[in-house]
């Protein structure tokens, strides 16, 4: 029998094409001159392969995608036995291999089709298709396709998200659907803890923060669950109850990972939860932020550059009218790119740029809307444990480095005051926590702990803003 080896295919061989969003990748092999990957080769317009298994790159699943119901398609021939599958990465890094029953080829070339529902997995990071061989075969060409199942209904959320007390009872988290068809997740850390089929209700769990999923025919809704520490939610509710609002607000969220990352529990949120809870049906918010940003490429993606990454989360942007704007950046501004600057520290955007890029992000907003436009400090983050994350896993990159941050921090509050800007300075409220190594999972994302944190800083801003 041949051995087995998994190839990991190299990322030029693949793009994403969001001019037709029920395509999510799509793979190509008759372009490219023969290059081998232990063993395999390109010639004839094929992927050769003898005895060998393909891994595809991992992607993540856009966030535009309807369902996370999908088909896995390869053009393939060859002589022996094939097996589809797909390998899950889970937010937590741990991975999980999905595999369909092994398919038998005579020497003739095929249409292979795997159909896999992800909804009900949990929170998944990425994905890999793969193809495990026990034979000679010749890849043409591969595709993972959003393939709703027909007649499928999404499910709705009554219940919405709330912040409850700890120790009070909790209400079942409710949804509206199918209820036969229904299988509702819980989802904790990124890990399933219950799965309940033919129910459209479950009793609340008792946890910090609990997701539950909905789930039918491959569509799914989402909706979250936190509990507060007694005198954490009294804090929260005393800061909240201050705050009057006597006209609807409509606010737009600008910002990176750490605005992007957790939707539906994050900061925004819970800033949103407390702003309703006290002037009900006033506050209407927008999340525009998107993992990896910084200012220069928010200036692209207002402009419409081609190419920007997730350009499709500001396609719509301006069909809304705002009456505020809140603009997060920094954590990725100020990132040391080593290989750009070997000789010391350098943030990505130098002061000049920063002053320069954000200047042209205010004309671009103003062309569209008059909203006040607020800016907020980069967070600190934990500068020790991305210096050593750096050097564990010999990165090329540095975040977090006090003397850049404190910079683009200071930066940015002289551009608030040359605008007539109101600038919210979240850097030192953080940094002073007492339990400050809780704030982030990984030195720069926040753990709910550390939206928690953002959150009442933020709140406590809000006063400011409507007296």
């Amino acid at each position: 029998m041949m051995k087995s080896v998994l190839i990991l295919l190299a990322a030029i061989l693949s793009f994403t094409v969001y001019a037709e969003p029920f395509f999510i990748k799509k793979w190509n092999f008759g372009e490219r001159n023969a290059k081998a990957w232990n063993g395999a080769s390109i010639q004839e317009k094929a992927m050769m392969l003898n005895g060998t298994g393909l891994a595809f790159q991992a992607f993540s699943i856009p966030d535009h995608a309807d369902g996370r119901r999908f088909v896995f398609r390869a053009v393939i021939q060859g002589q022996g036995m094939v097996r589809p599958g797909v390998i899950l990465i889970k937010l937590d890094g741990k991975r999980k291999i999905l595999q369909e029953n092994e398919i038998e080829f005579a020497d003739h070339k095929k249409t292979l089709e795997f159909i896999l529902d992800l909804s009900r997995e949990g929170d998944i990071s990425r994905v890999a298709p793969s193809l495990r061989f026990n034979g000679r075969f010749k890849v043409f060409s591969a595709e993972f396709k959003e393939v709703p199942e027909s007649g499928s209904i999404k499910p709705e959320a009554v219940t919405p998200f709330q912040i409850h007390r700890q120790g009070e009872k909790l209400p079942d988290v409710v949804f509206r659907g199918d209820a036969q068809k229904m299988t509702i997740l819980q989802i904790i850390n990124g890990r399933t803890v219950s799965v309940d089929a033919g129910k459209n209700s479950v009793p609340g769990r008792k946890a910090d923060h609990v997701l539950y999923r909905a789930a039918s025919g491959g569509k799914y809704t989402d909706v979250s669950q936190c509990i507060f520490p007694q005198k954490e939610y009294d804090r929260f509710a005393a800061a909240a109850s201050r705050i009057k609002i006597e006209k609807p607000v409509s606010i737009l969220y600008l910002g990176d990972s750490l605005t992007d990352f957790a939707r539906g529990y994050n900061h925004v949120d819970m800033t949103a939860f407390w702003l309703q809870k006290y002037n009900p049906g006033k506050i209407t918010v927008t999340n525009a932020a998107v993992h990896g940003d910084f200012i220069e490429r928010v200036y692209h993606r207002l402009i419409h550059r081609r190419g920007t990454f997730k350009q499709y989360r500001y396609d719509d942007l301006w069909k809304k009218e705002y009456d505020m704007i809140l603009i997060w950046l920094g954590h990725n501004d100020t990132v040391w790119r080593k290989s750009i600057f070997p000789a010391g520290p350098q943030p990505r955007t130098s002061p000049e740029q920063q002053k320069i890029l954000f200047r042209k992000v205010f004309q671009e907003i103003r062309k569209h809307s008059q909203a006040r436009i607020v800016l907020i400090t980069a967070s600190p983050m934990n500068a020790e444990r991305c210096r050593d994350n750096t050097e564990k896993y010999k990165l090329k990159i540095q975040f977090a480095i006090p003397e850049l941050v404190e910079n683009w921090n200071e930066q940015l509050k002289k551009i608030a005051a040359e605008n007539n800007m109101y600038c919210i300075n979240i850097y030192p409220g953080l940094k002073q926590d007492p339990q400050f190594q809780r704030l982030t999972s990984d030195g720069i994302h926040f753990t709910h702990y550390g939206h928690r944190g953002a959150a009442y800083i933020l709140l406590k801003e809000f006063q400011n803003f409507f007296k």
